[in-house]
């Protein structure tokens, strides 16, 4: 029910109210693996809006410094997402949903160690 509501919010971007929600999901049981994979989403979801502003940027000096800062933002987001994937490869290792996405998310921020080391788990 919970879980629900929380990607109702999501679906509404309004992530801070789905945040809340499966933060208190996860405070009731915290081996949900489904609540650890939908956090992560709910972060590269974010992450995809921001790339999405990055992209309608101009060139200006202005717009080069809005860059710069979107784009920090962008990977501390993804980064944000890390520990919610490595959680739920601790309690569901064959997870490929989570094995993807902590993938792509490596990749994506270039972690190549993390990334080659998962990919020799596989």
């Amino acid at each position: 029910m919970n879980s629900n509501l929380a990607y109702s919010y999501l679906e509404k971007k309004q992530y801070a109210k789905a945040e809340v929600i499966y933060n208190y999901v996860l405070e009731l049981d915290p081996n949900y693996v489904d609540a650890y994979i939908n956090m992560a989403y709910l972060k590269l979801e974010e992450k995809k809006d921001i790339a999405d502003e990055i992209a309608n940027l101009g060139t200006s000096a202005g717009e080069m410094q809005k860059y710069d800062k979107l784009n920090a933002r962008k990977d501390d987001i993804a980064r944000s997402a890390i520990p919610y994937l490595k959680k739920a490869l601790t309690l569901e290792p064959k997870n490929t949903d989570a094995t993807k996405s902590l993938l792509g998310i490596y990749r994506s921020l270039d972690m190549t160690n993390e990334y080659n080391a998962l990919k020799s788990s596989m």
